[in-house]
């Protein structure tokens, strides 16, 4: 008995030092508030308004992989009030202005894109952008809101000038999982960072930068990103990465973090993954209100 009580003692030591994610030693951050949930839906691509007390973001009615979501228009208050529709369709990826006028949505699910539509913040569209190529999978605004930077699958990345109309080619190759541009010099996706400017490219993935990558709003050396059941704040300036605790269940499914406007909180999609192959179930809307 004193043989078997010492190794299940080591076995439990040893599980404790891997930082083993089982339900036996899991505990949820108290930092961590639900904002969203609903049974056999899934939300995503959320994105913070410049004033901090509302979140736009993308539902389906779909659990599973994201990979294929395309979903309807919505906002929230971040106490979890007041959900409400702001423009039924299918939109893969949302995009919004620093001066919280403007939406940008891409038509069609998130791999294969559609076209790229402008609205106000109570849904009206503005305008239905004449980018090429048409299959617009992911968005992003410039700091000033006058030029949109978007994806297109098998195609490239470009980017296209409101005032002008004009659309030119970035890069001629493709930008998956996610990226955010600063300043109109700066592009983060994956683990690279491409400078506008010279052309340079980095590499970064040594940080830890991963999918759906975001620039802290007042400073281009902070980036946040996300993999699977983890997400991290990479430092470039400093070389240094820190891990988050923002796994709401003991094996679960992260993406989509995005800054709250002060850079003090973040919101992400996240879900419970079941199953045997493990898969995940609907996407729920968290809020990590403290980064320690």
């Amino acid at each position: 008995k004193t043989i078997l009580l010492i190794c299940i003692l080591v076995l439990i030591v040893i599980l404790m030092n891997l930082g083993c994610d089982w339900p036996i030693f899991f505990r949820r951050n108290s930092n961590l508030k639900l904002l969203i949930s609903k049974e056999g839906y899934s939300a995503f691509n959320p994105v913070w308004t410049p004033d901090g007390n509302k979140i736009y973001y993308l539902m389906v009615q779909q659990e599973g992989y994201i990979e294929s979501y395309g979903g309807q228009l919505r906002v929230i208050n971040i106490d979890g009030s007041n959900d409400r529709l702001v423009l039924d369709g299918t939109f893969g990826s949302l995009a919004i202005t620093q001066d919280c006028s403007k939406l940008s949505l891409t038509c069609g699910n998130i791999k294969e894109g559609g076209s790229l539509i402008l609205t106000d913040t109570l849904g009206n569209i503005l305008d239905t952008l004449s980018a090429y190529p048409q299959k617009v999978c992911d968005v992003e605004f410039n700091r000033t809101g006058n030029t949109a930077y978007y994806f297109a699958y098998n195609e490239g990345f470009f980017k296209v000038n409101f005032e002008t109309g004009m659309a030119d080619t970035v890069l001629p190759w493709d930008i998956i999982n996610g990226f955010d541009v600063w300043d109109d010099s700066l592009i983060i996706f994956g683990g690279k960072l491409y400078n506008l400017i010279n052309r340079n490219i980095t590499d970064y993935f040594h940080l830890r930068i991963y999918q759906h990558a975001q620039f802290l709003p007042f400073s281009a050396n902070q980036i946040i990103s996300a993999t699977r059941d983890k997400a991290y704040i990479s430092n470039l300036e400093l070389e240094k990465y820190e891990e988050l605790d923002v796994c709401p269940y003991w094996n679960s499914y992260i993406s989509f973090p995005y800054w709250s406007p002060d850079g003090e909180k973040i919101v992400f999609s996240a879900s419970k993954m079941k199953g045997d192959p493990n898969r995940p179930t609907n996407h729920e809307l968290w809020i990590l209100e403290k980064i320690e």
